[in-house]
């Protein structure tokens, strides 16, 4: 890997106010810079939990107030001055909210470069001529798949030599000593194996899909079925309420069990057997390359980027569909030795698609070559 031009100061700047993936992964991107080598400033609002991750993790923070979406000429001058004291080269953002301030800031001052790492699908065609203005100040746009990529190109009039696909990361997992309290914690037996889903529980994840398939063949396999997430903040209880209430009526508590988010994730994906994403569609799903690095056999519905990240086309089933899920879950479940080949391919994919490594070498030979 070529070293970092120690002359580049990397910004990474987020005016989000919540915490969640599009938050946890431009942290995660500010520490990895880092580690190689790049000087790397947080740019984030004061009380925010995007700028305490950042400090608590030693990287040097910078305190902004929350820009307006749209036309926030105010907030662009005092970013300008910002960067100048800074003497900012790069600055790389996640938020779609953030994209007019950056526009108006890098017009302003374009001795900077400006880089979107973006964060998710879009929702429709943006050619119109203020979409056209506000992005054709952005100098790279990064995607993390493919797919991604495919939809900016058709939706967007952003050249194509513009743009690069960096896949997110997570770290190779160590063994964990933990399993053993979880399951006496949650009342898990221990003697049984477990079909785990990690995830929010939303509609957007669509956990009765997977429910109401391990409903259909409960008479059919021994194992039991794991939720694991909290749901989604700010916006009520009603989905995760609705499912609880569909296990309690339907007799299936003994057989289905809730777990709200654990920080030392490793300790869940150890716990379980098969790994289950029934999302209607994801932009990236990081659980899914979470599961990857933990040699675990995955089912994932066709649709957003999940094919590309799997590669694996017999294991997709169409989203919302509970008869095919059911009927490939019981494939897996019934053979032994395909559900470790599958995990062992999974291992591999993640080995040299998705690993911390592979992350540094791609953003360390972007920075170097713009």
């Amino acid at each position: 890997m070529s070293k970092p031009f120690p002359e580049f100061r990397i910004a990474i700047y987020c005016s989000s106010e919540s915490w969640g993936g599009l938050e946890k992964n431009s942290i995660e991107l500010a520490i990895q810079l880092q580690t190689i080598g790049f000087d790397v400033t947080a740019f984030g609002l004061k009380n925010a939990s995007f700028s305490k991750y950042a400090e608590q993790h030693h990287i040097h923070t910078t305190y902004i107030k929350r820009n307006k979406r749209y036309a926030d000429l105010s907030s662009a001058l005092k970013l300008l001055k910002q960067f100048q004291f800074h003497t900012i080269t790069h600055c790389i953002f996640r938020d779609p909210r953030d994209i007019s301030i950056m526009g108006i800031t890098h017009f302003l001052y374009p001795k900077f470069k400006v880089i979107y790492y973006q964060a998710m699908q879009l929702n429709g065609p943006k050619k119109s001529i203020p979409h056209r203005i506000r992005l054709s100040q952005i100098n790279e746009w990064v995607c993390t798949s493919n797919t991604l990529k495919e939809q900016v190109i058709k939706y967007t009039h952003v050249p194509a030599e513009k743009m690069h696909v960096i896949p997110l990361q997570t770290k190779i997992p160590e063994r964990t000593t933990v399993k053993q309290s979880l399951f006496e914690k949650f009342n898990i037996p221990q003697s049984k194996k477990r079909i785990g889903c990690v995830g929010r529980l939303d509609p957007q994840k669509d956990q009765f899909t997977l429910l109401k398939s391990f409903q259909s063949i409960l008479k059919e396999t021994d194992w039991n079925l794991i939720f694991i997430g909290d749901t989604t903040f700010q916006e009520g209880d009603e989905y995760a309420t609705a499912l609880r209430l569909f296990v309690n009526e339907n007799q299936l508590a003994d057989r289905v069990f809730f777990i709200p988010y654990q920080e030392n994730i490793h300790a869940i994906y150890e716990s379980i057997d098969l790994f289950v994403l029934p999302s209607i569609s994801e932009t990236f799903g990081t659980v899914t390359i979470e599961a990857m690095a933990h040699g675990l056999a995955i089912l994932g519905t066709n649709s957003g980027a999940t094919p590309e990240l799997l590669n694996q086309p017999e294991r997709l089933f169409e989203p919302q569909n509970v008869t095919e899920l059911a009927t490939k879950m019981l494939e897996l479940i019934n053979n032994d030795a395909l559900r470790n080949e599958a995990g062992l391919y999974n291992a591999k994919r993640f080995q040299t698609q998705y690993s911390e490594t592979t992350f540094q070498e791609k953003w360390n030979k972007l920075l170097n070559q713009i």
